[in-house]
């Protein structure tokens, strides 16, 4: 008898990974709640192809885009389970603040490797007298554990690759001699998004 597996939503998707890392964030320190600013993770762990934080707390998440990315925000997570969207201010960490405010929250995880001194001493002051606790790469350790989508997705982005090189690579030396490394490197992405791909890897 033949079986379907349930496939997860992208929304569903970035939930867990939220969830996984907060526990581990749980399990490692005494930190209840947790800023990521890194651009990758961001995205990562909501989807967001703006420019924003994300802080992982207590009840809810919340998304906080940078200025002038508000409306970004808003079209792209403003539907996931669990995440709250929040309306853009000139300092993003007064909305850290505001998020974590009556939860109970004494210590907040940052990432170390990526808070400079001063966004640091910005989020010190709107948080007041929580404890800011420099955190390891948790979510780098995360992303090595792959999800069953993730790496079908990996699969599919190989297949992307080989197939667009491939397909180059048959038309003959004499198609490539002569050509610039930035040409060919322009038809080669082109080729692979026209496969699918949404950009490169790299």
């Amino acid at each position: 008898m033949a079986t379907t597996r349930k496939t997860q939503s992208a929304a569903d998707v970035f939930a867990s990974r939220r969830t996984r890392l907060y526990r581990q964030l749980c399990k490692d320190s005494k930190a209840t709640a947790y800023v990521v600013t890194r651009v990758a993770d961001v995205r990562y762990l909501t989807g967001f192809s703006g420019e924003g934080l994300v802080l992982l707390a207590p009840g809810d998440d919340a998304l906080v885009p940078y200025w002038f990315f508000g409306e970004q925000a808003q079209t792209e997570c403003g539907a996931q389970p669990k995440l709250t969207v929040v309306d853009p201010t000139r300092n993003p960490f007064e909305n850290v603040a505001k998020h974590i405010r009556g939860k109970g929250v004494r210590a907040v995880g940052v990432q170390a490797e990526e808070l400079t001194v001063v966004r640091q001493t910005a989020l010190q002051k709107a948080i007041g007298k929580k404890t800011l606790t420099p955190m390891p790469n948790l979510q780098g350790y995360l992303r090595l554990l792959k999800t069953d989508a993730e790496v079908r997705t990996i699969r599919k982005a190989v297949r992307v690759a080989q197939t667009a090189l491939g397909d180059m690579a048959n038309l003959g030396a004499s198609y490539l001699v002569g050509r610039s490394e930035l040409d060919i490197a322009a038809e080669l992405e082109c080729r692979m998004k026209q496969l699918g791909a949404n950009g490169l890897g790299f």
